[in-house]
């Protein structure tokens, strides 16, 4: 099965024709819809959950199959203090090598991370997601 993955943001109802277009073209059965993490900010979660479960909608109405897929560990890049200042109580994860600490991946066992991403999965399950894709980033540790 061809999956191919899309945006969230950039699949909006202006774009969604085009990207549909393309995915079928492609041969697609499957497109993965990428969401992106707010990091605890209830109100732009909510504006992420609301369009995506439009594109979720749009997307299975026109045939496809559709996943979420998410990162696991916070993989970013932060650039905003308004994040950082969201995010600043998690444990970063640690290189092997040198030992230094990431500033944008974090442990999955920290208690606080957990409890924000669980609030992002149930999200993203009420946004209508029936596969959820979790890419764990495992090649950065």
């Amino acid at each position: 099965m061809i999956s191919i993955p899309i945006m969230n943001h950039i699949s909006t109802a202006e774009t969604r024709p085009k990207y549909l277009h393309w995915l079928k073209t492609a041969g697609a059965q499957r497109v993965f819809v990428c969401p992106g993490n707010p990091y605890g900010d209830t109100e732009k979660l909510k504006a992420i959950t609301a369009q995506l479960a439009e594109n979720i909608a749009y997307y299975t109405e026109n045939g496809l199959q559709v996943g979420v897929w998410i990162n696991g560990l916070g993989h970013g890049g932060m650039l905003s203090h308004e994040v950082d200042a969201r995010i600043g109580s998690y444990t970063r994860i640690r290189g092997l090598g040198n030992g230094g600490e990431a500033n944008d991946s974090f442990c999955q066992l920290d208690p606080e991370f957990v409890s924000m991403y669980r609030a992002y999965i149930r999200a993203l399950a009420e946004a209508g997601a029936r596969m959820i894709q979790i890419d764990d980033d495992l090649r950065i540790a």
